[in-house]
């Protein structure tokens, strides 16, 4: 602000300039005074707009539920961890590189409230670097209430989700390996 005061008494013979930095001036002013209520304003309609309560990328999200204690330890989102368990495949497949020839994992998580998980896997080592994978993921919502769009209740249904995998690993390096997997979702 002093510097634009400065140039006005630099610029005082021009008219026309002096005009102008006036006009700048006095914008300068106003935008000082209520920057901080823009400011506050601006930063709290990009928070409404960027938050999303409970909402989803992906219709398939029991697939990102750890299926394992050791997998829900780590929370849920493994992606490095070289161990000998078969239940990491359903985080990152290329941890399969490092899971013993004919391994097999079961597993059962009772949920919230009326959910149940299962899961099930069983691994080969093909050669020293390739190794393949069969898995399956089930999960039982329970029974729950149906109701039509004015929320009157219709009666009960009850809801699940299965996927079946196939896994492929390949050990690239002594310290790097690669995966690939495919699922059928139902």
């Amino acid at each position: 602000m002093i510097l634009l005061k400065r140039l006005f008494v630099s610029v005082n013979n021009d008219t026309k300039l002096r005009h102008i930095v006036e006009k700048y001036i006095i914008f300068a002013e106003y935008l000082g005074k209520y920057m901080k209520k823009v400011g506050f304003s601006l930063l709290l309609s990009l928070v409404v707009v960027l938050a999303t309560a409970q909402e989803s990328q992906t219709e398939y999200n029991f697939l990102r539920l750890p299926v394992s204690s050791h997998a829900a330890a780590l929370g849920g989102g493994n992606i490095s961890l070289v161990d000998d368990d078969a239940s990491l495949i359903y985080q990152n497949p290329a941890l399969l590189s490092s899971v013993s020839d004919k391994s097999l994992f079961f597993g059962y998580m009772r949920y919230m409230h009326d959910t149940n998980m299962g899961a099930a896997a069983f691994s080969r080592t093909l050669t020293d670097r390739a190794s393949w994978a069969v898995a399956g993921q089930y999960v039982d919502y329970g029974t729950m209430k149906q109701t039509d769009e004015a929320g009157v209740a219709t009666g009960r249904f009850k809801a699940k989700d299965i996927a079946l995998s196939g896994c492929f690993s390949y050990l690239l390096t002594d310290r790097l390996a690669g995966g690939i997997a495919a699922r059928f979702i139902t």
